[in-house]
């Protein structure tokens, strides 16, 4: 296993490119953006289902989610994306699908539906 840790980069682009997976280990969350970035890079992912992950990303078709703060589970996740390159393709797709959905506009829109829905 290669691991690089650079630092901060304006531009990941590139990253995401390189990535054979990315790992989302939190132990909890919001509606982290960096999932969505990773999503529209069409990474295989693998993360925490805490907070607003699992809202995002459905379970073996977007992402491998594990419970958090199981690293096991979170280790099996990894080594099953990284040595299933099935899995793997199917994960990318998902991702690819997913981001499609939770585009800025969309967001936006689905956030003017609520709070019309809360005013009304």
């Amino acid at each position: 296993v290669r691991l690089r840790m650079d630092g901060y980069h304006e531009d990941v682009r590139a990253w995401y490119a390189a990535a054979d997976a990315f790992v989302l280990p939190s132990r909890s969350e919001g509606s982290p953006n960096v999932l969505l970035e990773a999503f529209a890079a069409g990474c295989a992912v693998v993360a925490a289902g805490v907070g607003g992950v699992p809202e995002i990303a459905e379970d073996g078709v977007s992402a491998w989610l594990v419970p958090g703060s199981d690293a096991r589970a979170l280790a099996s996740g990894i080594e099953a994306v990284l040595t299933d390159a099935n899995l793997a393709a199917r994960l990318r797709q998902g991702a690819l699908a997913a981001a499609a959905r939770f585009t800025p506009a969309a967001r936006a829109s689905a956030l003017h539906a609520l709070y019309a829905q809360v005013q009304a």
